[in-house]
């Protein structure tokens, strides 16, 4: 969500939280948090060094980080005659669409995945001559590189 927040956690005031927040809002990411522990250094290291060791770990952490995308896909199973198969397929094709799994019965079943509600498209494209049933919605996470 928008929830923001910061913690200095008894350090000097602006040395940990702040700097710390202000690399996680560059990284453009959302949904993240970022807890850095410190063992050495206080007063050795000075306000300045302060900011450094803890902007400079988060930094870090983000080289080193993997992203991770989350999305929510609606499952699907469709059944149709077979003279709609290749107009069925040609629309997969041009959509991107996996189709998950194929059955040839006495009709065809194909069960595929989406991002949105495709219907009225299936409708249209089979002049209704076609039985829809959702399955569900389920989330797929896959990693992305990302650098920091």
């Amino acid at each position: 969500g928008n929830t923001v927040r910061s913690s200095d956690d008894g350090e000097p005031a602006g040395t940990a939280g702040h700097p710390m927040l202000d690399v996680l809002a560059g990284s453009h990411m959302e949904d993240i948090l970022a807890v850095v522990v410190r063992y050495f250094g206080g007063t050795l290291l000075g306000k300045g060094g302060l900011v450094r060791a803890y902007s400079s770990s988060v930094q870090e952490a983000l080289q080193n980080a993997q992203l991770v995308e989350v999305r929510t896909l609606m499952r699907w199973r469709i059944v149709f005659d077979y003279s709609a198969i290749g107009r069925i397929d040609q629309f997969f094709r041009a959509g991107r669409i996996e189709v998950l799994s194929r059955q040839y019965e006495s009709d065809v079943i194909y069960e595929f995945c989406s991002r949105e509600n495709m219907e009225a498209e299936l409708n249209e494209l089979t002049s209704g001559n076609i039985l829809i049933e959702y399955l569900g919605e389920f989330t797929q996470e896959s990693l992305m590189p990302f650098g920091g």
